[in-house]
């Protein structure tokens, strides 16, 4: 989420910009962010995705999806099909906004090389900037990355057996967990010392421990019987399907669990800001959001089984309150994103709209607002929002809408304003981004975006 009331005449500090993806034109794109929220029509800067290795193709497998900012905003991660991209987020006059290769003075570079199949999906980088975790759901894989205070990839060097020059070698992987066949591990979280994890087989919320120091993702190998005792947490830092790994639970009582057997295909996750003490999950299975507080530790409860009334009756040990929130059922949600002021919107792709919730915690409710964004035609794949305005990818019309967003929503269905359509561009990932300010602290992505609180430094 983003400090609102910027000023935008021309190119300079503090002014938001909108970064796109566009999957089949394999671009990032940059528009910057008018006073009143709207986008310019058309971008002010539309770089490249150019991948390289082995069997990967460099046009068909780029497909760059989500989006990351690093806290310090200075740096842009782009979760492609085979890689990780990593851009320097200029902050000069002349340059402002514009994305350019670390340590290259061309338009395009492959930060890491191509895996395929690998799928990089969602991201997520630690409040302290100095990792990011991917989840790769083609090989049932989360990886940490280790970044520089810059922002960029932590590379690491060879000699050569001759005394040549040192030779740049791919990124390592700090840690690494790998799930069984299908986990297919998808929204990503993280909070204090702990990385939340969706997946797909088993449905669950899988909570993995950080250590303190390096961020590095603590897992045990699975056991070959329940009865074993529980193994000691140790970090990985090879993924291979011989060794599947599990998360332990750290739940309030200690005990070591998997979260939630109620879910049915959890996608995405959501902390709350600003205090980031709520995981909003969207479980496309149940058409359903929840809202689950975190607990001291880091554990969560289980978030209840569907009620007929639709209500949710789920109380604290002294019945004082409701442990976890619950929409009611409705829709395969997609994709979620926070406003300012708490207001949770969530897209529905396949009806080809964006719902507005208000989440009620003493009723235990995240309640459906008047009004949506309602176009028969529309394709939401991603959005973002900040405190007055919705942004949302519109993929099959290859273009951006943005919507007025107020106390009860939405302001009305249609967008203010929209950007031009780019033909074939397919836009499926939007972040708004303050270059080079300081970010106080980093959610996990939407469809392709991670929410920030902003300040300027």
């Amino acid at each position: 989420m983003l400090s609102t009331g910027f000023c935008i005449a021309q190119a300079q500090a503090q002014e938001p910009v909108l970064y796109v993806t566009e999957a089949r034109g394999n671009r990032v794109a940059a528009y910057h962010i008018k006073p009143n929220g709207c986008v310019n029509e058309t971008p002010f800067q539309r770089i490249d995705i150019k991948i390289s290795g082995l069997d990967c193709d460099p046009d068909e497998d780029a497909n760059p999806r989500r989006l990351a900012v690093h806290p310090n905003g200075c740096a842009l991660y782009v979760a492609t099909a085979g890689t990780i991209e990593v851009f320097q987020i200029r902050s000069d006059q002349d340059n402002y906004g514009r994305l350019k290769p670390f340590d290259d003075d061309a338009d395009t570079l492959a930060r890491m090389t191509c895996i395929k199949p690998a799928n990089y999906q969602f991201l997520a980088v630690h409040p302290d900037g100095g990792s990011i975790y991917a989840s790769l759901t083609a090989l049932d894989q989360i990886r940490q990355y280790a970044l520089n205070p810059d922002g960029s990839l932590q590379r690491t060097f060879t000699t050569p057996a001759d005394g040549g020059e040192p030779v740049e070698k791919d990124p390592p992987v700090a840690s690494c967990v790998q799930g069984e066949e299908d986990t297919r591990f998808q929204g990503l979280v993280v909070k204090d010392e702990s990385l939340y994890a969706a997946s797909h087989l088993p449905p669950q919320i899988a909570i993995f421990p950080l250590t303190t120091d390096e961020g590095a993702i603590e897992s045990v190998t699975r056991r070959p019987t329940t009865n074993d005792p529980p193994q000691v947490p140790q970090v990985f830092t090879d993924c291979v399907k011989s060794r599947k790994t599990y998360a332990p639970r750290f739940s309030t009582s200690g005990k070591q669990n998997n979260l939630s057997k109620q879910f049915i295909n959890p996608k995405t996750l959501l902390l709350d800001e600003p205090n980031g003490d709520l995981l909003y999950v969207a479980d496309r299975g149940r058409g359903r959001i929840y809202g689950c507080p975190i607990a001291d530790g880091g554990g969560l409860p289980d978030c209840p089984e569907d009620d007929k009334d639709d209500t949710n009756d789920a109380k604290d040990p002294n019945g004082t309150e409701r442990l976890t929130m619950q929409s009611k059922k409705s829709a395969a949600y997609e994709q979620m994103a926070l406003s300012d002021d708490g207001m949770l919107f969530a897209s529905v792709f396949p009806a080809g709209r964006v719902r507005a919730f208000r989440p009620v915690p003493d009723e235990g409710q995240i309640k459906r607002r008047k009004g949506k964004s309602s176009d028969v035609f529309a394709t939401p794949v991603a959005i973002a929002a900040d405190g007055r305005n919705l942004y949302v990818a519109q993929g099959e019309l290859d273009r951006i809408d943005v919507f007025t967003i107020n106390d009860e929503g939405f302001a009305n269905e249609d967008p203010r304003c929209s950007t031009e359509k780019i033909d074939g561009s397919f836009p499926n990932g939007v972040i708004v981004v303050i270059p080079c300010a300081t970010t106080t602290t980093t959610t996990s992505t939407l469809a392709a975006t991670t929410s920030t609180t902003i300040t300027p430094p």
